[in-house]
């Protein structure tokens, strides 16, 4: 595996793995267990979707200004 090559140990317990605009995305596997697909995470604050729209990062945004 290529990550293994530089050091790099992935958890299959803490990794979900996300396919932006992709219609027919192939399974990743890591020491031959496939990884949990998810369609939405956050990342830094912002809101990542599958389709890579920013609509419901901006809902969450403008929702979380409303709040403050």
């Amino acid at each position: 595996m290529s990550a293994q090559r530089v050091g790099l140990k992935i958890s299959q317990k803490k990794t979900e793995v996300t396919m932006l605009n992709v219609s027919n995305p192939l399974p990743i596997k890591v020491n031959g267990e496939e990884l949990p697909t998810t369609e939405e995470f956050t990342y830094l604050g912002s809101t990542v979707t599958q389709d890579g729209g920013a609509g419901s990062d901006i809902k969450n945004r403008l929702n979380k200004g409303r709040t403050s």
